[in-house]
């Protein structure tokens, strides 16, 4: 599968899996055919994909897109619509095998 996500981590990876992380130049990057698997409301309306809390449990074979805003808070909390789109993003790919 292909996904679009706004975070990537290591529990995500299935059992004996392995990934390879490359970032990218610039979010133009990132294919528009995606399974969205974005979590956060507000981003999932900036980037126009659906909302989606999938839990992922990656195989080999899968890629992820991670599209992560660059904002970062002193406190856990819920950003703005204002404050992720004034934040911009950092993208990766995200090859699993």
């Amino acid at each position: 599968m292909r996904y679009l996500t706004t975070t990537f981590s290591p529990a995500m990876l299935g059992a004996g899996c392995s990934a390879e992380v490359s970032p990218l130049a610039n979010v133009g990057e990132v294919p528009v055919d995606l399974v969205s698997a974005v979590g956060h409301e507000v981003t999932a309306k900036i980037l126009e994909v659906l909302f989606s809390r999938a839990n992922l449990a990656l195989k080999g074979g899968d890629e992820v897109w991670c599209v992560i805003p660059t904002l970062r808070a002193a406190e856990a909390r819920e950003f703005s619509l204002a404050e992720v789109q004034g934040a911009g993003f950092r993208a990766w790919y995200v090859r699993v095998r």
